[in-house]
Formats: structure tokens, C-alpha cells, sequence
């Protein structure tokens, strides 16, 4: 059996293995082993892997030694051992879990999970995001949640899966069009544009009681709508009389005031991570582009001055990029580019149309819908490797992505 020192958190925190901001980072060998007689093993085997390969970080290492058997796995090539045993009591899982650090023989995980019955994978997630943790001092994305719109059961609902395309679930059935996901800074609510009352409104769901209020009360059409870091204001479009113009207002809707005016078409709200800046789309200049204005409302400014129609800005977490779908001599592609404009970079690639980006919230990898496989469906794309996975969706029109902050359990 493996004995190692538990290493201190200041000894833990001292040292960190994987530096995801390095320009290039060679894939970390680390070895999985776990055991239990428990049906949902394979599931919890099969998650965490999952998990593990998505990251990008890590080499696994294949093979199996005898059960504690740490020479085998040095031997190996493996720098680190992910180590646990699943027992289930009466539908009650339990999984004990531990990280060791072969070279240095530290123990840096020694940590019991549980759950229900059904709950392997939601395990696999928690194990995994303290494993990026412990190696990499960042929080790790696998208990965020994308929101996302589909027509699957003949109507334009709200639905929101895990974030690798597991456990659909409706959040409205209202049976009318519901469109623009955007997740509240905490994780806990849902603003969404619906007309559900006849024109368009913006409405927030509360996920833990799913109570719903219409957030603006006005005769225009609201939509488009996206919350401050803060969580105290929000920014969304009014259509009026042929005319869109972006408006400010607090959270319960009230003290709104215009952001933009003029001629044009101004929508697509996205505020920047520092509080103080919304990116938007504009056609004031003939084609759809992407423009910055400060809260102030004042000297808008254009960012881009390529592709036929760019749209769908979206801030990074970190504010050191603001991604957008440009239209190309090949279609809609998904690009990137410095907050003020410069350094635009192609991050998607044919075939079909990608649209609609959006950011995980540690800033490494983005989430697209995409017709590749003909019919409108949802991707992530990491930025380091170009790598790109589809999700599973449901069996309709997947579109309008978003990706959840850090959630709280």
C-alpha cells in the first residue's frame, strides 16, 4: 500500500506542478487507479478520465500495477497517481480519494466524496476539479453548467447541461420563443428573452426555485440582456419604432438610461470583467461590428474592421480578449482578439457555421453553436490546442450557448 506524508496546504501551495499560462506546457504523466465492487465503478472510472483528457494538461498513463504498488507506476513514467475505492451502502456511494506525488512523496488529495445512488459522475467532476487544483493552483470547470437554447420539442426553450454535454434538463416550457442565455455572476439565476407575453421581454429564473419574473417593464421590446460583474446592473436592448439602442438599468429594473443612440442598430451586450466597458454589436458604419463603449456612454469605439458581419462579442474572465463570430469566404468562424482591437486570431475552422461564442470561466477554453454536422449543434474549443469536442445536446437545434461561472455547491 502507498504511504505517504500528507503534505501541509502551505507545502501543497508551494509548488506548482502545471503552469496553465506557460506559453507551452508539456502533458503532466499522471496514472489513475481506482477500485470498489460498487455497478457505478466503470461510470466514476470512465468520468473521471473524461475529465482528466478534456483538461488537456495530462499525459495518462497507461497500465496496471498491483493495487499500492508505487515503484510500477514511477517505472511507468507516471509524476502523479490518482488513487480511489467507490463503496456503495444501501445506495449511498462513497468515494475515497487521494493525489499523491510520486517524485516527491507527497500526499496532496485525502479526501472522501458521496453522493447518491445515481451520482458517479458528479463525484468524478468534484475529484477532478480539486485535482487541477492541487496541481495547477486554478479551480477546475467540471461542475460548471452551458444554458442554451434548442427546439427539440417544437418551441425555442431554455435548457441547461452539464459542461460536457451530460444531463439535459428543460429550465422553461412556456411553449413560446426563448432566446440569449445569460448567467447571473453567482451561478444562481438565469436572464433569458422570451415572448411569452407577446413581445419580446427579459425575464430571470431562479434555478433553486425556479421562480421566473419579467425584470423590465416597459412597451419596448427588451432583449438581449447581461448581467454587470457585480450583479447589480444589467445591459440589454430596446427596440423601439425600427431603432435599437442599448440601455442601462439595476437588477430590479428601474433607473434605466440610455448607453447608446444615433442611427443603427446597436445589440449583443457584453460587459467586461472589469466592470467598467460593454462590447456590442452596431451596424452604424453598414456592416454589423464590434464596438466598445465605456458605462459612461460616451465615444463608442470600433474594434473591427475585417469580415463582412462580425457579432456575438464575449469578454474573456480574465478581460485579455474579447471573442466574436466573424463571417468569412467559408462561413461563420469564431475569433479572438485584444480588448482594443488588435491581434484578431481564427480560433474555429470549416466546415459549416460557428456562431455565438462563449467562455468557461477560467478563460481557457470557448463554447460555439456550429452547423458542421448539419444542423445547429454545441461545441468547446480549447485555446492552447485548437482541440475541439461536441456535445450531445438534445436530438433539435442546439443554439446560443452560455457558459456558467464557477458554481457554489
Amino acid at each position: 500500500m502507498i504511504l505517504f506524508a500528507m503534505a501541509s496546504p502551505l507545502e501543497a501551495d508551494a509548488k506548482v506542478y502545471i503552469d496553465i499560462n506557460a506559453p507551452s506546457t508539456r502533458s503532466y504523466p499522471i496514472a489513475i487507479e481506482l477500485s470498489g465492487s460498487s455497478a457505478a465503478l466503470s461510470t466514476l472510472d470512465s468520468a473521471l478520465r473524461a475529465d482528466i483528457d478534456f483538461s488537456g494538461l495530462f499525459k495518462v498513463v497507461s497500465g496496471k500495477g498491483e493495487t499500492g504498488d508505487a515503484a510500477f507506476w514511477l517505472s511507468a513514467g507516471a509524476e502523479a497517481l490518482i488513487k480511489g475505492v467507490l463503496t456503495d451502502e444501501g445506495g449511498l456511494l462513497t468515494f475515497e480519494a487521494y493525489l499523491y506525488d510520486m517524485a516527491r512523496g507527497k500526499t496532496l488529495i485525502a479526501k472522501k466524496y458521496s453522493g447518491g445512488g445515481s451520482s458517479a459522475g458528479s463525484l468524478a467532476h468534484r475529484l477532478a476539479n480539486d485535482v487541477i487544483e492541487a496541481l495547477t493552483g486554478e479551480r477546475g470547470i467540471f461542475e460548471t453548467k452551458i444554458a442554451f437554447v434548442s427546439n427539440a420539442g417544437g418551441n425555442k426553450e431554455v435548457y441547461m447541461m452539464d459542461f460536457d454535454g451530460n444531463n439535459v434538463r428543460k429550465v422553461t416550457a412556456n411553449g413560446s420563443i426563448n432566446l440569449s442565455p445569460s448567467w447571473s455572476p453567482d451561478g444562481r439565476e438565469l436572464m433569458f428573452t422570451s415572448f411569452k407575453e407577446g413581445s419580446a421581454a427579459l425575464f430571470t429564473r431562479d434555478l433553486a426555485s425556479y421562480k421566473e419574473k419579467r425584470l423590465i417593464e416597459t412597451e419596448s421590446m427588451n432583449m438581449g440582456g447581461c448581467w454587470s460583474p457585480s450583479g447589480k446592473k444589467v445591459v440589454f436592448t430596446v427596440s423601439s419604432n425600427g431603432d435599437s439602442d442599448l440601455f442601462l438599468a439595476d437588477y430590479g429594473g428601474k433607473s434605466m438610461r440610455r448607453l447608446t443612440s444615433g442611427w443603427g442598430l446597436d445589440v449583443s451586450p457584453s460587459w467586461s470583467p472589469t466592470d467598467d466597458a460593454i462590447a456590442y454589436v452596431s451596424d452604424r458604419s453598414g456592416n454589423p461590428n464590434i464596438y466598445v463603449v465605456p458605462e459612461s456612454g460616451k465615444n463608442p469605439t470600433r474594434l473591427t474592421f475585417e469580415g463582412k458581419y462580425n457579432a456575438s462579442p464575449a469578454w474573456s474572465p480574465g478581460g485579455d480578449y474579447v471573442a466574436y463570430s466573424s463571417l468569412q469566404k467559408d462561413g461563420f468562424r469564431i475569433y479572438i482578439m485584444k480588448p482594443g482591437g488588435s491581434e484578431p486570431r481564427q480560433i474555429s475552422f470549416g466546415p459549416g457555421n460557428d456562431e455565438e461564442p462563449s467562455w468557461s470561466p477560467d478563460g481557457r477554453f470557448l463554447t460555439f453553436s456550429s452547423t458542421k454536422d448539419g444542423k445547429k449543434s454545441i461545441y468547446i474549443v480549447a485555446l492552447s490546442s485548437g482541440r475541439m469536442i461536441k456535445l450531445g445536446g438534445t436530438k433539435g437545434h442546439d443554439m446560443s450557448p452560455a457558459w456558467s461561472p464557477f458554481l457554489h455547491n
